[in-house]
């Protein structure tokens, strides 16, 4: 049950009503935004909203069943607030959001909130963007907890791996020598790690992933799904193309891949914090 104190409640009571429709943002970054649908700036609990008209829904949807998945069109404009780069780079996945009123004429007072949840899948034309709002009951239907599974489920290098990524055996730098519809590139300065040159085998980098240090795609990471080796240069495929064009003497940080495998952590990277079970018996020993 939503709580309105008396002042808010008779303002909200008279026949015409001084409500603006606002929006705050929290990106993955730390980074807020807060935009209003009133033609001037209103300052609410210390925050400023600014004028915007390319992020607000054509609807607001809602119910009292656990489905409220509202699917919310945002037919604005990309602007200087709300960028293609911005949207193509991840940058808003999984924003957190609120959709709000506040009275322009009393901004003082407690601002209402209609809707919050995150933002989910984003999609990009050449016209705008519409935006997945997943709300608060999206929550519930979350799986929490572990799988019980024979491959490792910590990420490679966290502090449930404990693998230091920033060892020469793990980590290189390279520059692109070639590159093919931005999922294939090719380089020939890879540095060699310090155990007998091991990276210059196939698939050494497989479930690796590089993260660019220069160019278009600077500061974004592309996962690397095949590494090969042939003639001093090494090939890799990405499992997506990257947002932005790759162009030839773009830099990068490599990192080495780990297929999860019991005997990959053991004998490859030494590592004895294995976190998958190797010994949970699968389908065939219950169907022999």
């Amino acid at each position: 049950m939503r709580t309105i104190n008396a002042t808010r409640q008779l303002r909200l009571n008279r026949a015409v009503t001084t409500e603006a429709l606002c929006i705050l943002i929290t990106l993955q970054n730390t980074t807020v935004i807060a935009l209003t649908d009133h033609n001037k700036k209103i300052t609410n609990n210390g925050i400023d909203y600014l004028p915007e008209e390319s992020f607000f829904p054509s609807k607001i949807e809602g119910s009292n069943s656990m489905q409220d998945n509202s699917k919310m069109d945002f037919a604005g404009i990309i602007s200087t607030v709300i960028t293609k780069l911005d949207l193509h780079s991840g940058v808003w996945d999984g924003a957190q959001i609120k959709i709000l009123y506040i009275d322009y004429m009393r901004p003082d007072l407690t601002a209402i909130i209609i809707k919050q949840g995150k933002i989910g899948k984003v999609s990009v034309s050449d016209s705008g963007f519409t935006c997945e709002f997943l709300g608060l009951k999206d929550y519930f239907r979350q799986k929490i907890g572990r799988n019980l599974i024979p491959s490792c489920d910590a990420q490679f290098g966290d502090s449930r791996c404990g693998k230091d990524l920033t060892e020469l055996n793990n980590k290189q730098t390279g520059t692109v020598l070639s590159s093919v519809t931005n999922i294939t590139i090719v380089s020939n300065d890879i540095a060699t790690t310090t155990h007998t040159s091991t990276n210059e085998n196939n698939n050494f980098y497989n479930f690796g992933w590089i993260q660019w240090t220069s160019g278009n795609n600077n500061g974004r990471i592309s996962n690397i799904k095949l590494h090969t080796f042939a003639t001093g240069e090494h090939t890799f495929t990405f499992f997506l193309p990257t947002n932005f064009n790759i162009q030839n003497g773009d830099s990068f940080d490599i990192v080495s891949g780990c297929d999860k495998a019991w005997s990959t952590c053991r004998e490859r990277h030494s590592n004895n914090r294995f976190t998958g079970f190797p010994y949970l018996p699968g389908n065939t020993l219950y169907s022999n």
